[in-house]
C-alpha cells in the first residue's frame, strides 16, 4: 500500500499490455485529511481472487495533478 507524494513521467524501455483484474475504489478521512483509494486484486489464475494485490492513496494535491496528466494522456476526457 501506498501513499503516492508526488508523479513524474518516466519513460519506459518495454512497453506491454498489463493482465486485466478487477479493481474498487475509496474514500479514506483519516486526521480529517480526504484520500482517494484504488485497489486491484489477483489475477484470474491466482488462488484467492478477492484479495487486494495492491492499492494506492492519492491526496487532494496529486489527485489535481493525476486529473491534469489523464486529460493530457487522453484529450476529450
Amino acid at each position: 500500500m501506498a501513499l503516492i507524494r508526488s508523479l513524474s513521467k518516466v519513460s519506459k524501455d518495454k512497453q506491454r499490455r498489463h493482465q486485466e483484474v478487477d479493481g474498487g475504489w475509496s474514500v479514506v478521512t483519516l486526521d480529517g485529511e480526504t484520500y482517494f483509494q484504488l485497489d486491484t486484486y489477483g489475477t484470474d489464475d491466482r488462488q484467492d481472487v478477492a484479495t487486494i494485490s495492491q492499492s494506492f492513496q492519492v491526496s487532494r494535491d496529486q489527485a489535481g495533478n493525476l486529473i491534469r496528466i489523464l486529460r493530457e494522456t487522453f484529450p476529450g476526457l
